[in-house]
């Protein structure tokens, strides 16, 4: 038997022996999926805040809110449960001298950067993960409930979102 008349029979053997073991039903990859906002934050994936201008408030510097925007401005963000950072921007505009990155207080410091080249970014009083229903932005911590709606100190201050993948 030549040896790609071999190969050809071991490839089919192959298949057949680990194809229905290796294989996931569509089914169950689908229901694998993070569906909740808690649990697509933590699969890592961006989040996207909607708020009433100057309702989320940050350290003054050489930046303000943009222009025409009187009513709504929109962050965007990150959580990365490897290391529990909250990383979170402007989105549209740059907010300077604000941190970027809300670290952990017992983050492996010889295995992740938090903050920038002068900063060690926002320190968060405990670890802070989206199941505990809070979301982290430019150094506020700010809570959020299963519909979406964020808050500060009690008051309805906007929506947060997680859009689909692109």
């Amino acid at each position: 038997m030549s040896p790609l008349v071999r190969l050809a029979c071991l490839a089919g053997l192959l298949s057949t022996i680990g194809g229905p073991a290796l294989a996931t039903p569509p089914q169950d990859a689908a229901a694998a999926e993070p569906k909740t906002l808690v649990e697509l934050m933590t699969a890592g994936r961006e989040f996207l805040v909607a708020t009433k201008k100057d309702s989320v408030p940050l350290r003054p510097g050489d930046w303000s809110y943009p222009e025409g925007f009187d009513r709504w401005v929109v962050f965007e963000g990150r959580y990365t449960a490897e290391s529990g950072i909250w990383s979170s921007d402007g989105l549209g505009f740059r907010v300077r001298n604000n941190e970027y990155h809300g670290c952990p207080p017992n983050l492996d410091r010889s295995r992740f950067i938090c903050g920038g080249a002068h900063s060690d970014g926002y320190r968060m009083s405990a670890p802070i993960t989206p199941s505990d229903h809070v979301v982290v932005i430019l150094g506020n911590e700010l809570p959020f409930d299963d519909d979406g709606n964020v808050y500060r100190d009690g008051q309805l201050i906007g929506v947060i979102t997680v859009p689909p993948a692109p």
